[in-house]
């Protein structure tokens, strides 16, 4: 679908768009947010690698790199929920 294609675009531009409005305070959390749930989801995957496969042994391992995988979606949540509060009080 050609037309599809250039709608997403435009709607992804929208998106983005909607960050340069955002208050500096606002935008550093975002960030700051963004950087540590990446860093993260970079642990997590470091520590699967290096412990091959859950075993008795290194389970408890697993299940670290299993909660901060899962985590990282809660951090997120939280800090664009603090952005938009940042944002809304600044505006006042």
């Amino acid at each position: 679908m050609p037309g599809g294609d250039k709608m997403e675009a435009v709607m992804l531009m929208r998106f983005f768009s909607l960050f340069d409005s955002l208050c500096d305070e606002a935008h550093a959390m975002l960030l700051g947010t963004l950087r540590t749930c990446c860093a993260m989801l970079v642990l997590s995957l470091a520590l699967l690698l290096h412990i091959g496969g859950p075993s008795p042994r290194t389970y408890s391992l697993y299940r670290l790199a299993a909660e901060l995988e899962s985590s990282s979606a809660g951090v997120f949540l939280c800090g664009n929920f603090a952005a938009l509060f940042l944002e809304r009080f600044h505006r006042r």
